[in-house]
């Protein structure tokens, strides 16, 4: 062990190219001397990768050196005295090394977090991303499901528009003359003619007309400052929250919204398609208000659907 300890003490000696042989005065010279040869005080990257090996080596020694000091310090055969002011610089040195290699670990923990949460926050936006273009083109489908239930068929359609060119062009003599050489000029045939296009040109202002009353009525549902006392959202302590104070509202709550917004005159508009239309567009107001942050979570009750909001004071709905 002498042997070891001697040799600790002759191998910092000789890298620090001193002829000292007090293992304090060694102790404080190599931790100045690792202190000088850290990488961070180098911006050049050769001179920092040569430091780097240089400050492994410097610490090495110097791990080694604070070991046999300890172990001085800690046997009983040791000749120095625990109130010597060598030993007591000694002990505040170790311990201020010590804090500074928590401080040191605490911020590569601090970099390795930050890289981590990097990385998070990268994936967080590209699902968010995702997620935002999922909604996108469910809300296109939706608006296009809703347009569908009510636009003529595109055979129909074909055959209504060739019924108003038809009825127009019968208004020119030449066309008027073609259409008497194959008989088609009858009665019976023009009004069959004339009742197609007035039934292709309704149900053309139709499916217009309900499209707009449907992106009217769910524009003054989102966009209305008292949309709480439109869905009725209540407040709940114990039945869907396991937290103090939970505010929801179900999605039946959602239909009676919008069957309100829809007076008369629009559903009558809605015929023949009107429940399929409330389905869909309460879909698409869930879809909305989800992209707005104001659905925490969804959850079932019995047959009805049940959407945790945020609370009224941070929702900003």
């Amino acid at each position: 062990m002498v042997e070891i300890d001697k040799s600790i003490i002759q191998k910092v000696k000789d890298k620090l190219e001193v002829d000292i042989d007090d293992a304090f005065e060694l102790f404080k010279l190599l931790r100045a001397e690792r202190a000088n040869k850290h990488p961070d005080n180098f911006n050049d990257e050769v001179a920092k990768k040569i430091a780097h090996e240089e400050f492994i080596s410097l610490n090495s020694l110097y791990n080694e050196l604070n070991s046999y000091i300890q172990r001085r310090q800690a046997s009983m055969m040791s000749i120095i005295a625990t109130d010597n002011p060598a030993v007591i610089e000694f002990n505040h040195i170790r311990d201020i090394d010590y804090k500074d290699a928590e401080i040191e670990h605490l911020k590569q923990e601090n970099e390795s977090l930050k890289f981590r949460l990097e990385i998070e926050k990268g994936t967080n936006d590209t699902l968010h991303r995702q997620i935002e273009e999922i909604s996108k083109e469910r809300i296109e489908s939706i608006h296009d499901e809703i347009r569908s239930i009510y636009s003529p068929r595109k055979a129909w359609s074909g055959i209504g528009l060739a019924a108003i060119l038809i009825s127009l062009m019968a208004t020119f003599p030449v066309v008027k003359d073609f259409l008497n050489q194959i008989g088609a000029t009858s009665e019976i045939t023009m009004a069959a003619i004339q009742v197609l296009s007035i039934v292709t040109i309704f149900n053309w202002i139709r499916s217009w007309a309900v499209n707009k009353v449907v992106e009217n009525t769910e524009y003054k549902i989102l966009n209305n400052p008292s949309i709480n006392e439109l869905l009725n959202i209540k407040l709940q302590t114990q039945k869907y929250s396991s937290s103090c104070q939970e505010f929801f509202f179900y999605e039946s709550d959602i239909v009676s919204c919008i069957n309100k917004m829809l007076t008369l005159p629009f559903r009558i508009l809605l015929f023949g398609g009107y429940d399929k239309t409330i389905k869909i567009l309460t879909e698409d107001i869930v879809i909305q208000l989800d992209r707005k942050n104001l659905i925490k979570r969804k959850e079932t009750d019995g047959l009805n659907t049940v959407f945790i909001t945020r609370k009224q004071s941070e929702s900003d709905l």
